[in-house]
């Protein structure tokens, strides 16, 4: 056969190809599965939980996390607070760990800093860990 001729042969067996399979295959018609409406879907509400839910801290049910901390008589780490709450006195210092931030509280917790964290800090926590990053 000559050169000339290859491509425009392999092409048509091709196309022959694509119209055996399409021939062949199954035609039905595909619909997307149904969808719950928002109605449905209850909110999760942490006061409703029982024992049996699936709720781990720290690798410990919700419930013996609860007991643990009521009989240490401590209080939650500062990381754990809503990131609107802390100060400039809560946070010891800033640094870098590779290409991410941390941030480390008085209390020895620590935060790795998101671009989303980072939007909801304080001005003064989010200029401290501007000039961190810069230095």
């Amino acid at each position: 056969m000559p050169k000339v001729l290859r491509l425009p042969v392999i092409l048509v067996a091709l196309m022959a190809m694509v119209g055996i399979i399409n021939w062949l295959r199954p035609h039905t018609k595909v619909e997307p599965p149904t969808r719950s409406s928002t109605l449905e879907v209850e909110a999760f509400d942490p006061e409703e939980a029982t024992a049996n839910t699936n709720i781990t801290i720290n690798g410990v049910s919700q419930v013996e996390y609860e007991t643990q901390l009521e009989e240490q008589n401590t209080q939650l780490p500062i990381a754990f607070k809503k990131p609107y709450e802390w100060t400039l006195g809560d946070v010891t210092s800033v640094r870098d760990q590779g290409s991410k931030t941390i941030l480390v509280f008085r209390d020895g917790s620590t935060r790795e800093v998101t671009p989303t964290l980072y939007s909801q800090l304080p001005g003064n926590l989010q200029t401290k860990v501007g000039y961190s990053r810069e230095q």
